[in-house]
């Protein structure tokens, strides 16, 4: 729409050159007035045109800029907000764990809060919406080492697969951990052998696919809807993915052959979040 009065004021212009040409009055155009009421008129009505549509075209540069602004805002505080509530969900569950350690191994349980209390000092001086895949899974060895007090070193494994290249994609802070406790507590635990972790992360075409996957019972056929309206973690981890990525993100869970369960992500590269960073997506 903003080409519209620049085409008119073109064509004012245009329309006067015409008429100057046929009556062989010299005017502004050329450097001097003309004492042509009709050409001073046109100069008139276009130089006022023009000035009010520069007026506007700023103002309206600026009516965007305040915008978008208000959109990186909001999307700053869905974010802030959704990652507030994994930190209560799973300070609960821990503690939940070591409570029950207390009595039968104080010892463990002691060892599982001191290092609770290193992840939550790490928590707190890490306050952006996002961070690199390698402060991401530097946060998951600390969850990791606490269920690795809880289990012991027999009956939980965590193998790790990470491309190079994939370490500094952006992801949103906090975003895998629910994913690997629901894994720990679903699977994991309901073994009485325990079993294996698995993280890998690999470049693809226009983004970068993480999978976590474990060993557990079998699930059979897992309904989607079903596990986003049951599980906090779960839901919490679609809705900053599908923030953060404007829609462009992905997350899938299937059962995994042999027993256990697969989560299957997809973070789109720069060029799909930039959307949301500059508040395009707003119909979503």
């Amino acid at each position: 729409r903003n080409f519209i009065p620049v085409v008119l004021c073109i064509g004012f212009a245009l329309l006067r050159y015409a008429l100057l040409e046929r009556y062989g009055t010299a005017g502004l155009i050329y450097g001097y007035p003309t004492r042509d009421w009709l050409f001073i008129t046109i100069d008139l009505a276009v130089l006022v045109y023009t000035v009010g549509l520069a007026l506007k075209l700023a103002s309206n540069a600026r009516n965007e800029m305040i915008y978008r602004e208000e959109e990186k805002q909001l999307v700053h505080a869905r974010l802030t907000t959704l990652r507030s509530q994994i930190n209560p969900h799973f300070l609960f569950n821990t503690l939940n764990s070591i409570t029950s350690l207390i009595r039968t191994d104080s010892e463990r349980a002691r060892e599982m809060t001191r290092r609770l209390s290193s992840i939550f000092r790490k928590s707190l001086d890490d306050t952006g919406d996002t961070h690199t895949l390698a402060s991401e899974i530097d946060f998951l060895d600390d969850y990791l080492s606490i269920e690795s007090v809880r289990f012991g070193d027999d009956r939980f494994r965590v193998v790790k697969e990470l491309e190079e290249r994939t370490l500094g994609v952006q992801v949103p802070s906090l975003l895998l951990q629910p994913l690997v406790e629901n894994a720990v507590k679903h699977g994991i635990a309901r073994r009485t052998e325990g079993g294996t972790v698995r993280i890998s992360a690999s470049a693809a075409r226009g983004g970068t696919n993480i999978t976590i996957e474990n060993d557990g019972p079998e699930t059979g056929p897992l309904d989607m809807a079903s596990l986003f309206s049951k599980g906090v973690g779960l839901r919490n981890v679609a809705e900053r993915l599908d923030i953060y990525s404007c829609g462009e993100g992905r997350i899938e869970i299937g059962p995994r052959p042999g027993g256990g369960a697969v989560v299957r992500l997809f973070i789109p590269d720069s060029a799909g979040r930039g959307k949301a960073i500059a508040g395009t997506c707003t119909d979503r």
